[in-house]
């Protein structure tokens, strides 16, 4: 078919079905009453799936908006198949509530997931409005395009906010999925904004079968094809959620949300298997050894909420002083590891006495009392040769002679490094 003879079926198509095109020819094919039947089957699975997530993961709250949403559009979509059978106030009105409603409720859980704002005010306000229109056009001026338009407008701009929100996702490493889902909802946008253009020019029409209309048996086809994709994309987005979840738990410190012993010594022999051995300028893996000092005795005179509050303010402290490229993990109790990949002997100490400076300005708040706290540090020599093992040796070494020497200090080796001045310590 030539591009000029497509166009004119084009103009064919939006008053009347057209033999000229092969289009034309599938869609009546389309049952739509088993188009909607099928759509309202995978609609409850999809519900059903995502109440037994919800269930099973009570802190994924999007779940059980998505589930109720679902569940929603499963149960307006009989009612539109008993066109007939029930009263319009049911078949349309409701119906029509239910599929914008539930559509809404996709949105919520889409900005849940994503700790966005929800818009229950707007939300709720454009769902009556929405309803309100439907029932003036069904009884007050009965007119079949301008529900349609209604219906429409109530989708379109909740499904323009799920493809933005989810075009705006967070998930680190996992882009595809959430970007499907956009383009899925955009879809739905531009195919609901067609519809409404459709009724548009039907504005006149005397035609009452909401049945009849062409290209509404393609739709309904694309609208199933987008509820089975939309909610396995949602699955998949939790299961996801949930298990970068169940790995942070495994290899970090619950407290401190540090790496724990053992995933901090995993990377850092990771690191050191890549490190290049025997560099000119005499950097190499550098571990850093911290000791709270006396955190047993502020334990015991302030309480275990005192002191998670100290190791927490202290973990704090590491993650804002330690360069991007710093291995930092709780040993456990108030033991602390760090690795400087790149550091030699003189930069590992000035990072070690920044924060040994940066915790002894610390003061943490506990009752009426203000706590003050100090560090130990012991540096191993930088080297990319030692196993990791004698690195943590050689550094508990060096705590040792930190806490020898008064504490408060930072000692590489077998000796207890002088106390930089404050000009030095600019970070």
């Amino acid at each position: 078919m030539s591009c000029t003879a497509m166009l004119a079926c084009a103009r064919l198509c939006l008053g009347r079905s057209c033999p000229a095109c092969v289009m034309c020819s599938v869609v009546p094919m389309l049952d739509t009453r088993t188009l909607i039947f099928c759509g309202g089957v995978g609609q409850l699975l999809a519900a059903l799936l995502l109440i037994g997530v919800a269930v099973i993961h009570r802190r994924e709250l999007a779940a059980r908006y998505w589930a109720c949403a679902y569940l929603m559009l499963a149960l307006g979509t009989p009612l539109f198949i008993m066109r007939g059978m029930v009263s319009d106030f049911m078949s349309i009105v409701v119906a029509n509530t239910l599929s914008i409603g539930g559509v809404y409720l996709i949105y919520v859980g889409v900005a849940q997931f994503e700790r966005r704002p929800k818009y229950w005010r707007a939300g709720l306000s454009m769902l009556l409005a929405s309803a309100l229109g439907l029932a003036y056009w069904a009884y007050v001026d009965p007119r079949l395009p301008a529900r349609v338009i209604m219906a429409n407008l109530g989708i379109i701009p909740f499904a323009l906010m799920i493809s933005w929100t989810m075009l705006r996702t967070r998930m680190i490493g996992q882009r595809i999925i959430p970007l499907a889902i956009s383009a899925l909802f955009l879809a739905v946008a531009i195919g609901n904004t067609i519809r409404v253009v459709d009724a548009a020019f039907r504005w006149d029409s005397a035609n009452t079968n909401a049945f009849a209309a062409p290209w509404l048996a393609l739709w309904l086809a694309l609208t199933l094809a987008v509820v089975f994709l939309s909610a396995t994309g949602f699955l998949i987005m939790i299961q996801l959620r949930v298990q970068a979840r169940l790995d942070r738990l495994a290899n970090h410190d619950p407290l401190t949300g540090l790496f724990n012993r053992r995933a901090f010594r995993r990377r850092v022999i990771d690191v050191m298997r890549q490190a290049v051995p025997d560099r000119a300028d005499g950097a190499g893996g550098v571990l850093l050894l911290m000791d709270l000092d006396r955190f047993k005795q502020l334990n015991d005179h302030f309480g275990h909420l005192a002191g998670d509050r100290v190791l927490r303010a202290f973990a704090n402290v590491l993650m804002e002083k330690l360069p991007p490229e710093a291995i930092a993990g709780r040993f456990g109790g108030d033991e602390f590891c760090v690795l400087l990949p790149e550091a030699n002997a003189a930069q590992a100490a000035q990072q070690a006495e920044i924060i040994r400076a940066a915790t002894e300005r610390l003061a943490v708040i506990v009752g009426p009392a203000i706590v003050r706290v100090q560090v130990s540090i012991g540096l191993s020599e930088p080297t990319t040769s030692l196993s990791f093992n004698e690195l943590l040796r050689r550094a508990d070494q060096a705590l040792y002679q930190a806490k020898s020497a008064g504490r408060n200090s930072v000692a590489l080796g077998d000796k207890a490094l002088a106390l930089m001045q404050p000009a030095s310590l600019a970070h």
